[in-house]
């Protein structure tokens, strides 16, 4: 069955914390007025409310804390067919929607497709395949981001699918929650494809927020074995023998690294 979308299907769905107005919104749409887009805004807060004055822009103001918290939330609240998943950082290009439309009307019945990022302006924020994919490969699935992703909300509605709320963030395991998602949605026997648009610019983490290589190990160690459950050592030597090779991981740290994955493996485990 053929589609035929249009930018009014068109939904993005924003995770905030602690806001008490829109400017953060003014340069994610640089070309345009942001009360132009359908929003869903979950803003995380024990202060004053966020209160919207424009009918496209829906805030839910909640004072749960965790990213994927804020993504479910989000997802309960969305109303459109095409769900864009972004963080309140973000610099959309002017074309997003015609390269979302576009991609869903070429695929036959989506329920993700991946789109490219940009760290810097014309910069992409990792290699990625040459050519439009009908099927991601499980290594495409683990090298990607949620702000790459734009999702079918009847197609995840009726498999009743969500962000595991373990992982992301502000939870117990605070990174690795679109890993877990997507693998969610490829278990579930729906179609995730990607297409070679970018939608956004994201600059890249500083050096403060990068995490130590106990932190990465212990998520990883919950990130493959949720997603892998009878192979997660297979890929645990490939993510090993990966950040050796591009000089993340010295020789000196393999024990911690695999001391650590152990460790955050037994927490996942325990639920």
């Amino acid at each position: 069955m053929e589609s035929n979308y249009t930018k009014s299907d068109i939904e993005i769905l924003i995770a905030t914390m602690n806001r008490d107005n829109f400017d953060f919104l003014i340069p994610m749409f640089p070309f345009a007025k942001y009360w132009d887009f359908s929003l869903v805004i979950v803003n995380q807060t024990k202060g004053s409310p966020l209160v919207s004055q424009h009918e496209n822009v829906k805030v839910i103001n909640s004072q749960e804390i965790g990213l994927s918290k804020s993504r479910n939330l989000a997802l309960a609240n969305a109303t459109k067919e095409l769900l864009v998943i972004t963080d309140d950082d973000v610099i959309f290009k002017s074309d997003f929607e015609y390269k979302i439309i576009t991609a869903f009307n070429h695929f036959v019945n989506p329920a993700m497709v991946k789109f490219c990022s940009e760290k810097s302006e014309n910069v992409l924020s990792q290699k990625y395949p040459k050519y439009r994919k009908v099927n991601l490969n499980w290594f495409d699935i683990m090298n990607t981001k949620s702000i790459e992703i734009v999702i079918n909300r009847t197609q995840i509605k009726k498999s009743n699918l969500s962000f595991d709320e373990r992982f992301g963030l502000g939870s117990k395991f605070g990174a690795g929650e679109e890993q877990v998602f997507l693998a969610s949605i490829k278990n579930a026997d729906l179609k995730l494809c990607f297409e070679l648009e970018v939608l956004s610019l994201h600059s890249q983490p500083t050096t403060t927020y990068k995490i130590s290589i106990e932190q990465k190990y212990y998520i990883q160690g919950a990130v493959l074995t949720a997603v892998f459950p009878n192979f997660y050592r297979f890929w645990l030597l490939l993510k090993v023998f990966f950040d050796w090779k591009q000089r993340k991981l010295s020789t000196k740290e393999f024990k911690l690294a695999f001391q650590n994955f152990k460790s955050g493996r037994a927490d996942f485990l325990k639920k």
